[in-house]
């Protein structure tokens, strides 16, 4: 597991903040307390915070937010689509 990964926004090196656990497989989780992001905690609509930019890492060496699309429905998968962190790697 990678224990140290660089801010995507501002390059800082940071060390692993704990895992998250997706379809099985646990990420490391990283997070920037100099970037600032607000987000609205409890879904669309509510209000927004501000929070340190937080991210995990794919097997392949990718960052991705785990909860971007938390509140997006599910359609599906899209046969087209190969966007998206490959956890399977781990």
């Amino acid at each position: 597991m990678i224990d140290v990964y660089h801010c995507p926004k501002c390059s800082r090196l940071l060390k692993c903040e704990g895992v998250v656990s997706i379809g099985g497989y646990e990420l490391p989780v990283f997070s920037c307390e100099d970037c600032i992001v607000r987000k609205a905690v409890f879904g669309p609509g509510t209000e927004e915070f501000d929070l340190a930019y937080t991210f995990c890492v794919d097997a392949a060496g990718r960052c991705f937010d785990p909860v971007d699309h938390l509140f997006e429905p599910d359609e599906g998968e899209d046969e087209d689509d190969d966007f998206g962190p490959d956890v399977s790697l781990n």
